[in-house]
């Protein structure tokens, strides 16, 4: 059994165009360029959205100009564009089980922090569903639509999910 502060590397897979992925380990280097080491050249942008502001930010690989964060968060939502099918391989600490995010009024891109997958319940058993937020969604690329979880779904590490705080 893992325990939290043990390293651990794990595999997420990335198929051609724009994929929703997390931050599911705690980095020792969390500039953008040492977490997507593995799939260097492969990556275009790496985005993020910004509640508090209601917008979109980009890091734009060899463009600087347009770049405005360049560090990734554990347990933050982002979406990566890939010129190509590839593994993203990134190592780091299992986060203590405990994390939490404050949520801000609206929508919100988070992953879920661990290297197992979890009970949507279980993850947010600490939230009220309807008082602290009234959606969990996630994007499937296989269909190109996003579809709702249930309190019996899982989240996967490594997955981006959106989450709407209804206030």
């Amino acid at each position: 059994s893992l325990l939290p502060g043990q390293s651990v590397t794990i595999e997420i897979p990335l198929a051609k165009g724009w994929n929703f992925i997390s931050l599911p380990l705690i980095v020792d280097d969390p500039a953008i360029s040492a977490v997507f080491s593995s799939i260097a050249g492969k990556y275009d942008q790496v985005c993020r959205y910004n509640p508090a502001a209601k917008k979109f930010e980009y890091f734009v690989a060899n463009n600087p100009e347009y770049t405005q964060f360049t560090n990734l968060e554990t347990a933050k939502g982002y979406q990566v564009i890939v010129s190509s099918e590839c593994i993203l391989r990134i190592t780091g600490r299992i986060p203590n089980t405990n994390y939490t995010s404050s949520l801000l009024t609206g929508w919100q891109m988070l992953g879920y922090p661990s290297k197992n997958r979890t009970k949507v319940s279980d993850a947010f058993s600490n939230l009220v569903k309807g008082t602290n937020y009234d959606r969990i969604s996630r994007y499937d690329k296989s269909t190109n639509t996003f579809v709702d979880l249930t309190p019996a779904d899982y989240l996967e590490p490594g997955v981006s999910y959106f989450i709407r705080e209804p206030k």
